[in-house]
């Protein structure tokens, strides 16, 4: 499973002309909070796993996402 390809597919919605390396930070594709949330829901439905809100608030870059994910699949 490409784990980045898929991401590039959920975040397209949000954020589509967003560049999804490990160092992108979420704060600096123009996402408001509201659409994190959407955004993180969306990953979890499209990869069958399930973040703690912990977790979730633990997210600063795609890499910290990309990381948690690889751990749950």
């Amino acid at each position: 499973m490409d784990i980045r390809l898929k991401l590039s597919e959920v975040f397209a919605s949000k954020s589509p002309n967003a560049k999804l390396e490990d160092e992108t930070k979420l704060e600096d594709l123009g996402l408001d909070s509201l659409d994190k949330i959407e955004l993180l829901y969306a990953i979890e439905e499209s990869f069958g796993i399930e973040f703690e809100n912990e977790e979730m608030q633990s997210f600063i870059t795609i890499g910290d996402i990309v990381k948690s994910i690889e751990k749950k699949i």
